[in-house]
């Protein structure tokens, strides 16, 4: 299709500019963390995330009448063909590339369309791995506890059956008016109200807002005083995609004989998950998904391997903004997913200064 058809057919929008007489029943003003002077150099797709000026901000929610829900690729739309930036998480991570590239305009115009009572919202967006669920998704569902809502009948679209991780929280998250409504796929849903809401961190970060983190962390974290006992080396030789570590039994024996013990995050369960990093003191990890429970731990370490110069700095954002304290152990690929060797004399020397200003 030619590109001027395909930008007509499909482009994304602003709640604010479309609904411009909708006023927000919500707002939230947000300080994303301060980038040090010590930070390593982000890749370039990140690079907006060096504006001192975009550190604050204040995000929204909105309720908009007769809005379409795309249960496929998990955005809402003003009308088919017009996406609402605000349900996409994904948009700044290609920059340059044409928007109708990031989703396929006949899902919008052909679909069967069908009705949804109550004030509905999408729990889920473009991208849906663990990282985006915690960090994106959820967090969206702090707007549904807003007293304008209390009395509104609640229902959050789920596009098919909820994963498990997602049951597990939101049986601790959800307002009590609000239900999960399983959403066939193929179908376009129409609401008479959506809750249009602004995602409370910016795309890579994982900085999530003090008041957000008030809401969540009680709701979610052992009832115990934390042990801050587990020195742990989180491995990828398991999981999806690429970031491998190729000399990863070296890595091991290393970490190993400073008292690191080996973890899969795909063998454990949420609650298995929480409970370990709850305990941790020091984390060491290449980059991916698994960092996202630094969360549920306090005042850590986080040596974070990454397979380029340049990071993905997902994860310093997060620690910044948890209090942990952060450090990255770069290689020199051209990839941001390509598996990669660590240097050990490195790490070696990295975790050895980590320990040293821990005892000061």
């Amino acid at each position: 299709m030619r590109g001027w058809l395909a930008n007509w057919l499909l482009r994304d929008v602003s709640a604010e500019s479309v609904y411009a007489r909708v006023q927000p029943y919500a707002r939230i003003e947000v300080e994303r963390p301060a980038v040090t002077a010590d930070a390593p150099i982000f890749s370039h797709e990140a690079d907006y995330l060096l504006d001192e000026a975009g550190r604050f901000s204040t995000r929204t929610a909105r309720v908009v009448p007769h809005a379409l829900i795309e249960a496929w690729c998990n955005v809402t739309l003003s009308r088919p063909g017009r996406v609402l930036r605000e349900s996409d998480n994904t948009w700044r991570e290609h920059p340059g590339r044409p928007f109708h590239e990031f989703f396929y305009w006949r899902y919008q115009y052909t679909r069967p369309r069908r009705d949804v009572d109550g004030t509905v919202m999408a729990l889920r967006s473009p991208a849906n791995n663990y990282y985006h669920t915690l960090v994106d998704n959820l967090p969206r569902l702090f707007w549904l506890h807003h007293p304008a809502l209390r009395d509104e009948k609640l229902r959050v679209l789920v596009s098919g059956k909820p994963y498990a991780m997602e049951e597990w929280f939101l049986k601790r998250l959800l307002p009590p008016n609000a239900e999960i409504f399983e959403a066939d796929r193929s179908c376009l849903w129409r609401a008479e109200r959506v809750v249009v809401a602004d995602y409370l961190s910016d795309q890579m970060s994982g900085a999530l807002p003090r008041a957000y983190l008030d809401f969540f962390l009680p709701r979610v974290l052992p009832q115990r005083p934390r042990q801050r006992r587990h020195r742990l080396y989180i491995s990828r030789r398991q999981a999806p995609g690429g970031r491998r570590i190729l000399n990863e039994d070296a890595v091991r024996n290393l970490l190993e004989s400073r008292g690191f013990q080996v973890c899969l995050m795909e063998t454990l369960d949420i609650a298995a998950q929480i409970e370990l990093f709850y305990d941790a003191e020091c984390v060491v990890a290449p980059h991916g998904a698994g960092l996202t429970n630094t969360l549920f731990a306090q005042t850590i370490d986080l040596v974070e391997l990454h397979p380029t110069a340049a990071i993905m700095p997902h994860y310093y954002f997060m620690a910044r903004a948890m209090g942990h304290r952060y450090h990255a152990l770069c290689a020199a690929e051209s990839g941001r997913h390509s598996s990669f060797q660590v240097d050990i004399h490195a790490l070696a020397q990295l975790i050895d200064r980590v320990d040293e200003n821990r005892e000061r």
